[in-house]
């Protein structure tokens, strides 16, 4: 299988490629089949599954990233509102 930029799928869609290539590697596949099967690289493969057994589920479960809304803001809100 073609290799894939995972980037810029879903999120939704990069979660259940997470999920899927968890679950192979619990019934025993190897990490190059699974790069095969799900069409990302076999490092990165490895790295969801060790992080799953160190941390559990949490550790594969997409997070929002960036920083949070509202922080780091020079401009008061009445000053926002005179713009």
């Amino acid at each position: 299988m073609e290799k894939i930029d995972a980037r810029k799928l879903s999120t939704q869609a990069q979660q259940q490629l997470r999920n899927q290539a968890i679950q192979l590697r619990k019934v025993g596949r190897k990490y190059g089949e699974i790069a095969e099967i799900t069409g990302v690289h076999e490092t990165t493969v490895c790295k969801w599954y060790k992080a799953y057994l160190r941390d559990g589920r949490s550790a594969v479960t997409i997070k929002k990233r960036g920083r949070p809304e509202g922080t780091c803001r020079t401009l008061t809100s009445e000053q926002e509102k005179e713009l």
